[in-house]
């Protein structure tokens, strides 16, 4: 029989809205531990070595950019967030100054700003540079 234990239980995450998780081997082909696209967070085993909160704030993130995807539609998600999200992690992984600053692109820093993830290491320019990239974008295609 378990024991009983006073601890509080986790915080839940903000995925309320209909979205499959899926934990699979085949997310191990993505360079990263987790990936959104459409409507489905793919993960690959890496996550269980996080510690309980990052893994709360990684699925939020990643229904973020399900949120993004959702309002921006499949053009306009491929193209200003898949693709620069992809090309920046991969040219990313050589460079630690890169690597450092890739939750405070544009692209991922609204996917927390939709998720309500907040973190300690954001910069201080990230929200402006969000502003700016997308206002232009919405601004060029209405």
């Amino acid at each position: 029989m378990p024991r009983a234990t006073s601890q509080a239980p986790p915080t839940p995450p903000l995925l309320t809205a209909p979205t499959t998780v899926s934990l699979s081997s085949t997310a191990a082909a993505f360079p990263t531990t987790l990936t959104a696209i459409g409507n489905v967070i793919f993960l690959n085993h890496d996550l269980d070595s996080f510690e309980e909160s990052k893994q709360i704030s990684s699925l939020n993130h990643e229904y973020g950019h399900i949120k993004q995807y959702k309002e921006s539609g499949l053009g306009k998600y491929l193209i200003f967030i898949g693709l620069p999200s992809i090309t920046y992690n991969l040219i990313s992984s050589d460079d630690k100054t890169l690597e450092n600053n890739y939750l405070n692109m544009p692209w991922e820093y609204d996917a927390d700003v939709r998720a309500k993830v907040t973190r300690d290491d954001t910069a201080v320019w990230a929200s402006t540079i969000r502003d700016l990239y997308f206002g232009l974008i919405d601004f060029l295609i209405p």
